[in-house]
């Protein structure tokens, strides 16, 4: 019942989601169109999760497991919005330090409101970017670390 109602209120907080992410997919740095992301170097110590879309039963970028109704967002019926750390799961973002050295080499996830120590990307498909933490507080609640970081 508690995961119910945890992914009841999930759903409710996607209605502003879109544009936080096209906002942040604006300032992150992407691959070019058809290469594989480049594995991290180093022993870095953050911890990169991702978030990503499951949408009938399969990997879905995260955008395409919401959609916009009348300007409120909601999960798609039959998907999910996932949270890994493991870099085999999701678009292989995640991991320690996952694709956060690759893509924002050099810059704190502080500087997204997110802790030092902790990265959180979402991928369309082809380019990954930080999820700034207004955009999770609207996804997962005012509680979004306890979610996202378990």
């Amino acid at each position: 019942m508690q995961l119910e109602l945890q992914k009841a209120k999930q759903e409710a907080e996607l209605a502003k989601l879109r544009a936080q992410i096209d906002s942040a997919k604006n300032g992150g740095q992407t691959p070019p169109s058809g290469t594989q992301w480049p594995q991290g170097g180093g022993a870095g110590t953050v911890r990169t999760f991702e978030v990503f879309g499951i949408v009938g039963g399969r990997l879905a970028p995260m955008t395409s497991a919401i959609i916009n109704n009348g300007g409120r967002w909601s999960v798609v019926p039959g998907a999910s919005v996932m949270i890994t750390e493991a870099p085999n799961e999701g678009y292989g973002l995640a991991g320690t330090p996952g694709r956060w050295s690759t893509l924002y080499a050099g810059r704190s996830p502080a500087e997204f409101g997110l802790d030092a120590d902790k990265a959180v990307l979402a991928s369309d498909g082809s380019r990954g970017w930080a999820l700034p933490a207004t955009l999770l507080a609207q996804i997962f609640g005012s509680n979004w670390r306890q979610a996202v970081y378990y």
